[in-house]
């Protein structure tokens, strides 16, 4: 049997080849492909998000103490202070009629002083009254008690000379009368003595010190400083470092207590208010670590720990949640402590989204 030669293989098209490829190993790529890009679109901008927060904010106002009119304003919107920086200088537009008000009360304040000196003067009288009357009912009573030693003495002898039958009954009586007359006197001074003593004891101690008088002085002269103190201009200073957002009111503008002038924010925020949207599963616990995921782009991710939990729901900004502004829910607040030592800086204000650790997500 004749061996016959082997035939060349025939050659595949290149288009052929393109054909099965497209057909056996095209959609597999492209598959795998469109797999990767939802993992990675869903981990980086889709991730279903179970806490959300903001950097909390931390603004104040800096408004008058007094009535007046703005003198100088040394600030302007935007402008960086430091804290206890001067921010406006508020002139008292109504100085005469704080120092109308302030000399009003300081004629009261000194008519009752003269008031005080008045009926410090009647006590004063008064207490030399009942010295002297002390003094005469001491001397009084002085003198009865030497006559009741002599009437007793007397009252003896004639009751002696009845019982030797050489006296007479009518002067024993009379001498005893005049004994007990001088025994009740005696008696009824001793009394009025004490009474009168303690009656001086007790005037006394209201005339020293004249502690009225001098609080009288005091208040006079705290009102004297503070008219002084109204009628000088106000300073007004930052409470904190930061940046002027607002201002309210300019140079020349008429106030009264309590404007707002200009408000400072803090350009720094180191805490997070976060919200755990229901359901909770799990509650959490201080100290628990978070992640604290930024929205920009490239995102952060950063460590924080939970300094505080709130006590029950409250809302959520709808802006947190969802773009839609109708959107309403509550949740569990926290309050997260920002790492600023790891180089994470919040913009007061900013969302932020939150994973707790032993919370599943």
């Amino acid at each position: 049997m004749e061996t016959k030669d082997k035939l060349p293989p025939i050659p595949t098209p290149a288009s052929q080849r393109w054909r099965e490829f497209r057909i056996q190993v095209l959609p597999v790529v492209v598959f795998a492909a469109a797999v990767l890009c939802i993992v990675y679109l869903w981990k980086n901008f889709v991730q279903p998000v179970g806490i959300v927060g903001l950097a909390q904010t931390n603004t104040v106002n800096i408004t008058s103490t007094v009535d007046g009119m703005i003198a100088q304003l040394v600030v302007e919107p935007f402008q960086t202070v430091t804290q206890n920086q001067v921010i406006a200088i508020i002139q008292a537009s109504d100085s005469d009629a704080v120092l109308v008000e302030g000399m009003s009360a300081i004629s009261e304040l000194e008519l009752m002083r003269v008031r005080i000196r008045v009926d410090l003067e009647r006590s004063e009288q008064g207490f030399e009254r009942y010295r002297v009357d002390l003094l005469e009912q001491q001397i009084a009573l002085d003198g009865d008690k030497a006559r009741l030693f002599q009437a007793s003495n007397e009252m003896s002898r004639a009751a002696q000379l009845v019982k030797d039958k050489v006296g007479n009954q009518s002067e024993a009586d009379l001498r005893k009368a005049e004994f007990d007359a001088l025994s009740a006197s005696v008696i009824r001074r001793t009394v009025a003595v004490a009474d009168l003593e303690k009656t001086v004891t007790e005037l006394q101690k209201k005339l020293t010190p004249a502690t009225e008088i001098a609080a009288v002085d005091n208040a006079i002269e705290a009102k004297r400083k503070e008219m002084e103190e109204l009628m000088k201009p106000s300073t007004l200073r930052s409470p904190i470092k930061g940046v002027v957002s607002f201002v309210h009111h300019y140079p020349g503008e008429k106030i009264i207590r309590g404007t707002a002038i200009a408000t400072v924010a803090s350009p720094v925020s180191t805490n997070i208010i976060g919200y755990i949207r229901q359901p909770i599963t799990v509650l959490p616990t201080t100290n628990d670590t978070v992640q604290i995921i930024t929205r920009t782009q490239p995102r952060k991710v950063l460590e924080g720990r939970i300094r505080h939990i709130g006590a029950q729901l409250e809302a959520i900004n709808p802006a947190l949640v969802s773009v839609d502004a109708s959107r309403f829910e509550w949740g569990l607040p926290i309050q997260v402590e920002v790492p600023l030592a790891e180089g994470l800086k919040l913009v007061p204000g900013e969302f932020v989204t939150l994973a707790i650790g032993s919370l599943p997500r």
